[in-house]
């Protein structure tokens, strides 16, 4: 991880480039070991991808929470740092919006890329909630552009924390007041 987020932030975040990034890390991460050959970085890249993509599930409180959201009229959208295969996922066919670091050419935490998620849904930061699950990442400069922001902390590794905390998003639903438009 720690080669991949070095490499990413020294490649410009465009279409393509955190796979990119994620083949450079394979290959200087290969090179340890010795030159690696093409072939094998292409090999492990597809591995890990495959592996990625495979347990990519939709944990079992989201399609509910995703529902009673979008019932109480709220704008849902999903901001990643995750390239276009990880927005294949059927629940994120519901959101409103999806907002990507490629898309963007930016990613989190730069206040650029919550600045173009706001943007691209009409929100304002005052009345803009963040749920991630980093608060490096996530939290922290959504709060610090002016957001609510709440860590989704399903471990219950981060009990230290500067901000709400949830280990489930069900949790969620009863720290929202929705506000009626007008008001």
């Amino acid at each position: 991880m720690a080669a991949r987020d070095r490499i990413a932030r020294e490649m410009r975040v465009m279409p393509g480039a955190l796979t990119r990034a994620r083949e450079e890390s394979f290959r200087q991460i290969l090179a340890a070991g010795g030159t690696p050959d093409e072939a094998t970085v292409a090999r492990t890249t597809m591995a890990f991808f495959a592996a990625r993509d495979a347990a990519l599930l939709t944990f079992d409180d989201v399609e509910e929470a995703v529902q009673a959201l979008l019932g109480r009229g709220l704008i849902l959208v999903a901001a990643t740092n995750g390239n276009a295969a990880m927005v294949q996922a059927p629940i994120l066919r519901r959101m409103h919006h999806i907002w990507t670091a490629e898309e963007a050419r930016v990613a989190k935490p730069d206040p650029a890329f919550f600045f173009g998620a706001m943007e691209r849904s009409g929100a304002r930061a005052e009345t803009t909630l963040m749920v991630g699950d980093r608060m490096d990442n996530d939290v922290a400069p959504a709060v610090a552009l002016g957001m609510y922001g709440v860590l989704l902390d399903r471990g219950a590794r981060a009990l230290d924390v500067d901000a709400p905390r949830i280990e489930s998003l069900r949790d969620l639903l009863a720290l929202i007041e929705v506000v009626p438009t007008g008001a």
